[in-house]
């Protein structure tokens, strides 16, 4: 009978763990192996980690997304909004581009463009404010 009870034991904790890994963006599947092999401690390092958001993507205490490497000087993750080549309307209303993210978050700081300009990148069906755009939106913003 205690055998039958440490079982079900670790299988609950297993359980418990690898559901809350999973809300964490972490693998449910080793967090279970973790949580029956650890038990409570199994458990409790998972929430002492950072949860993940993507792959290779944490976010910390405040919420911010940051990518964890050494090398980066950037602490926000690479996204393929920062890699495209991008065409905007500039105050005349004048196609400008393409140009990179980096050269389109200078505008942004220069307030050459705000969330009210178009912009338009390959993969997009159509021109969009920059507003609509969530991804590259907060880019921008946190640059």
């Amino acid at each position: 009978m205690q055998l039958f009870l440490t079982i079900a034991l670790c299988l609950v904790i297993g359980a418990a763990t690898a559901y809350f890994a999973n809300q964490r963006g972490r693998d449910p599947l080793i967090w279970f192996m973790i949580g029956m092999l650890l038990g409570i401690f199994g458990f409790l390092l998972l929430f002492l980690l950072p949860p993940v958001t993507e792959k290779g993507i944490v976010a910390d205490e405040a919420g911010e997304i940051y990518e964890p490497k050494a090398e980066s000087t950037s602490r926000y993750a690479t996204h393929e909004y920062l890699i495209k080549d991008w065409y905007y309307y500039d105050h005349n209303r004048a196609q400008q581009g393409p140009i990179r993210f980096e050269k389109l978050k200078d505008l942004w700081k220069d307030s050459e463009i705000n969330e009210e300009s178009f912009v338009w990148s390959e993969g997009m069906n159509d021109w969009q404010k920059i507003e609509n755009v969530p991804s590259l939106y907060t880019h921008l913003q946190l640059g």
